[in-house]
């Protein structure tokens, strides 16, 4: 189930990086699909199947890097035919962009903003790490915290710029796109993110869970080919779907149904977020309703594909949507209880308490909505509050819809 699970998130996010042309409107901004998602679990727990990802993107990586070879060839020769024609009237021709899909964790700031700079936001940059370490390298350097600042910018694909003294070059990236797929055990987690402030983790969708120790069979099927034989033929496919959408425009667009919904969740994951674990929590809702809508954009933008549609503007189905919801739902939960571990948080006041302390000593839900509607509190919300407050031993059900307060223990 676990590997499963996983699988699923990592393939969402790495077909997200393989559209760079898709986008949908969010906030009145322009939003691509561009995912950051981080696996946390425990060792020898199947996170070394991310390794076989790497296989659904090495034919576009090594066709990109093939086309940059053969252009540095090409202007290498044009340069060698200007500079032996000794004529400084006739301007030196400048060198090609070397795009790239695929850049390694462990990257010092300059060169990666240099590729970023070099994939002008045509091509979505993918970072992959099986191993949180490379990551972490970048960002706990003496870097650190630019590549942090250039990740969380990224993320929004907000203008950056660097001037380099050395060589004279200021490397713009108008509107970058960056993917990223890493994985690591629990106690990676906080030595992969400065705490919990700075709003670098609340980019992140957050899977985790536990494998059971369990044994294997090892051994090899007769006839079955590996896996690595079945993820370089599913390769083709992921490439066949980059050479379709680099240069395709597609607006994925949203039912009035799904933005009510949007808008509805990311008001109850802000709410929960904030009681749980402080202000500072807020940003996992704000990010976690974007994420929602990049995940059903990816969706929505796969099946566009696979129907070979033509049409420039298609609307997200309510299959894709669902399962986009239930995703970001799961990792919501997932990032506010990692969120917690990360540092130190105050929690202000309360709805909840504000709830049960207005509640009388027994109390039927229906009969008392005028109290919760006098507090500003949906009957979502409510719900969630009664299951929450029995969780903490704080209520009790005596039957249906009805509900008393545990006295406090002496």
């Amino acid at each position: 189930m676990e590997q499963r699970l996983i699988a699923t998130y990592a393939v969402i996010a790495l077909t997200g990086s393989l559209m760079p042309e898709v986008f949908m409107r969010y906030a009145n901004k322009i939003e691509h699909p561009c995912l950051m998602l981080l696996i946390s679990m425990p060792p020898a727990s199947g996170k070394g199947g991310l390794n076989l990802m790497y296989k659904l993107v090495e034919e576009v990586n090594s066709k990109m890097r093939s086309e940059n070879e053969e252009a540095l060839g090409a202007y290498l020769r044009e340069l060698k035919d200007v500079e032996e024609l000794k004529d400084k009237s006739i301007p030196l021709p400048k060198p090609p962009k070397q795009p790239l899909h695929l850049i390694p964790g462990n990257t010092t700031s300059s060169k990666m903003n240099e590729q970023l700079a070099e994939n002008d936001g045509l091509i979505a940059s993918l970072i992959m790490e099986t191993e949180t370490d490379g990551l972490t390298m970048m960002l706990s350097n003496k870097m650190g915290e630019a590549n942090s600042i250039l990740f969380r910018k990224a993320f929004h694909h907000e203008y950056e710029s660097q001037l380099r003294k050395r060589k004279g070059e200021h490397l713009v990236i108008s509107r970058p796109k960056l993917v990223i797929i890493v994985s690591g055990t629990p106690s990676h987690i906080k030595s992969l993110f400065r705490g919990n402030e700075d709003g670098l983790f609340s980019r992140f969708m957050i899977v985790t869970g536990n494998s059971p120790l369990v044994w294997e069979d090892v051994r090899p099927t007769p006839g079955k080919r590996s896996l690595d034989e079945v993820f370089a033929e599913l390769g083709k496919n992921f490439t066949a779907l980059f050479d379709h959408y680099k240069d395709k425009k597609l607006e994925v667009q949203f039912s009035s149904y799904q933005w009510d919904k949007i808008n509805s969740v990311g008001e109850d994951y802000m709410i929960h977020s904030v009681e749980e674990a402080g202000d500072y929590a807020s940003s996992i809702a704000k990010r976690h309703a974007n994420m929602l809508c990049r995940i059903a954009a990816i969706l929505t933008a796969v099946r566009h594909y696979e129907s070979k549609s033509t049409s420039e503007a298609i609307y997200c189905n309510g299959a894709d949507f669902e399962t986009a919801l239930w995703l970001i739902d799961q990792s919501a939960k997932n990032a506010l209880e990692v969120f917690k571990q990360l540092g130190e948080f105050t929690k202000g006041s309360t709805k909840k308490e504000a709830f049960f302390n207005a509640m009388p000593q027994t109390f039927v839900l229906s009969e008392v909505a005028n109290l919760y509607a006098d507090l500003n509190i949906k009957k979502r919300t409510v719900n969630r509050y009664v299951q929450q407050l029995m969780k903490d031993g704080l209520l009790e059900c005596l039957s249906y819809a009805v509900y008393r307060k545990i006295p406090p223990k002496n």
